[in-house]
């Protein structure tokens, strides 16, 4: 029974990211419950002797915790298309019964996932196969980490790597994790109706806009935006979540052997990075479109994309600019190097090519 818990979970968690498809997870799901429904049903008769009520799993609700309970109309779905090119990211479910709440710092029960199906349970290989699935290339990495507000972490090791143009070697004295993608669109509201934040209609407007799905990277983001995200973060899970430095961002771009872009020395293509005159135009790709494009430490889209505000500020400056890396769908191919830098100012400053991913210190 703990094991199929274990595994509802993670596979909820993997639907609401979009690294699964809906047809995928609705057969998953099925199968999974239904093992589940049976290890119930022989439990209730051992228990039956005794007395005992077995409680059953609650009827279906929402898969769709990432975008519904962000909604100004808890019953209006966000704008999310189907049946796109890209079926792994198709999300979310159209049939929606309930409405579920996620709650801050507390991970979701099978009780509240309230999966429910008639077909048959899931192999010993089909189980294993969907649980190696779900690690997404844990084995490739040291170490990773993922929070009850299922953002996905790598570990980065402290060390040195070749930094720059020149590639000059540089040394990072301390371990940290940080994001695998940017901030969602859904992740980054789900933050504006918990916290109560400030954030004008016609700058949300905007983000829609430019990303249209609820599991594009937000976008319209100010410094102060993201910042304030980080200490929403930090306030609700006790942990330490800040913005990335630059030389952070750039070594999980780069990893230690100085390559140009996050996939080697090959220029960019339709196949490696969203950016202006590829493929997709006048706005932003969902995350993760581009698994060819991820970097050596398993992060995704970290050119193009989005600009990706850093917390380098320079003091002796009056305007407060801060650092940005990475590139954007707004900016030509030659921003897409591991390198390349922009600054922004005022810190308050709002644009539809800026977004930002965070880092997570754990001692």
């Amino acid at each position: 029974m703990k094991n199929v818990d274990t595994i509802l979970n993670q596979l909820n968690r993997s639907y609401i990211n979009g690294y699964i498809s809906e047809s995928v997870y609705e057969k998953l799901k099925n199968q999974l419950f239904s093992k589940l429904r049976k290890e119930t049903a022989t439990k209730s008769k051992l228990e039956s002797k005794k007395n005992i009520p077995i409680v059953e799993p609650a009827m279906p609700v929402s898969m769709d915790t990432a975008t519904q309970s962000l909604s100004r109309d808890p019953g209006k779905k966000l704008g999310v298309k189907k049946n796109r090119s890209h079926d792994e990211f198709v999300f979310p479910p159209e049939n929606t019964t309930k409405i579920l709440k996620i709650k801050p710092g507390v991970p979701l029960t099978t009780s509240e996932i309230g999966l429910y199906s008639d077909t048959e349970t899931l192999t010993r290989k089909e189980m294993t196969t969907l649980t190696q699935m779900l690690q997404l290339d844990e084995k490739s990495l040291p170490k990773r980490f993922e929070d009850s507000f299922f953002q996905i972490f790598s570990f980065i090791k402290a060390g040195s790597f070749l930094s720059g143009e020149e590639k000059e070697r540089f040394h990072i004295p301390h371990d940290y994790y940080i994001g695998k993608f940017p901030v969602t669109r859904a992740q980054f509201e789900y933050f504006l109706a918990d916290s109560g934040y400030y954030y004008p209609e016609e700058e949300l407007q905007e983000m829609h806009r430019v990303s249209p799905e609820a599991d594009c990277p937000v976008v319209n983001v100010s410094w102060k935006d993201a910042s304030a995200y980080c200490r929403w973060l930090w306030k609700t899970t006790k942990k330490q979540y800040r913005l990335p430095t630059a030389r952070e961002w750039e070594k999980t771009a780069r990893g230690t052997d100085g390559r140009t872009y996050p996939w080697g020395n090959k220029k960019p293509n339709n196949e490696l990075a969203c950016y202006k005159g590829g493929a997709i135009k006048g706005r932003t790709a969902r995350i993760g479109a581009f698994p060819k494009g991820q970097s050596p430490h398993k992060c995704y889209d970290m050119a193009g994309g989005v600009w990706e505000w850093c917390v380098d500020r320079f003091e002796d400056d009056s305007r407060d600019p801060h650092l940005m890396m990475g590139g954007s769908w707004l900016a030509t191919s030659d921003f897409c190097k591991t390198y390349s830098q922009c600054i922004c100012y005022p810190p308050t400053r709002r644009l539809n090519y800026v977004g930002f991913r965070i880092v997570l210190i754990l001692s």
